[in-house]
């Protein structure tokens, strides 16, 4: 990497050493003779600015690319794993719906072995 992760701290303290030198108060005898090396407009400031902005932008671009990428797998993985989960359920839900048909066969079969008047099969021994 042809740049420092996070220059922010020693560009803001420059930042404020600036901005500390060049900012005199009116009754000071410099800024009388308007000898800041930097007068109020600031414009060397600003072109820092500029440049830590240019320096630190592809830095930022190239993490979110990054964070992108890993979201984007992390999103895939996880649509996955639901699919499965779903496929299981849909599979859970035949067997239980399959074992309540067999209950309720068993309890039509015993209702009609139980009801009055109707005798109950005969079973042949041998």
């Amino acid at each position: 990497m042809l740049y420092p992760a996070y220059p922010q701290p020693y560009g803001s303290g420059y930042l404020i050493a600036v901005k500390c030198r060049n900012r005199q108060p009116p009754n000071h005898p410099d800024y009388i003779r308007n000898r800041a090396w930097d007068p109020y407009p600031f414009i060397l400031l600003n072109l820092f600015l500029s440049m830590l902005a240019a320096i630190q932008a592809p830095v930022i671009m190239m993490s979110q690319n990054r964070q992108d990428v890993k979201d984007r797998l992390r999103s895939e993985l996880d649509f996955e794993v639901n699919r499965r989960a779903e496929a299981e359920i849909q599979s859970l839900s035949q067997r239980l719906s399959l074992l309540v048909n067999k209950v309720e066969d068993v309890e039509d079969l015993l209702r009609a072995d139980t009801l009055p008047g109707r005798s109950k099969p005969e079973t042949s021994k041998t």
